[in-house]
């Protein structure tokens, strides 16, 4: 992994796709049933995601805060804010609404 020493998480996880587009990534057994990805599988949701942000007219460099509980979409919502070249400002979802507007306010998002 030397190589990857200097890499961004993007060109990271982009480099990991291309040597391993078939790997499984992700395996989860929900009430519902299963769910299962290949990292290109999940490279195409991040994708989506990324398209998302850039079609809610974010800019690259603008913050973008994350409210999420430890679930699976976490770091498809991730790498897709950080694809689209913002800055991911992580928000706790146990903030209380002081904490939030600090939090907020502090980190320009």
């Amino acid at each position: 992994m030397r190589e990857y020493e200097d890499a961004s998480p993007v060109e990271l996880e982009n480099a990991l796709a291309r040597a391993t587009p078939d790997r499984l990534l992700v395996a989860a057994q929900y009430h519902a049933g299963r769910w299962r990805a290949s990292r290109r599988r999940l490279q195409r949701i991040i994708g989506a995601t990324r398209q998302s942000i850039e079609l809610a007219e974010l800019q690259p460099g603008e913050r973008v805060a994350l409210m999420m509980p430890n679930v699976l979409q976490y770091p498809v919502c991730l790498f897709g804010i950080l694809r689209a070249g913002c800055t991911v400002v992580n928000v706790n979802p146990l903030y209380t609404a002081r904490e939030l507007e600090h939090q907020l306010a502090d980190s320009g998002a």
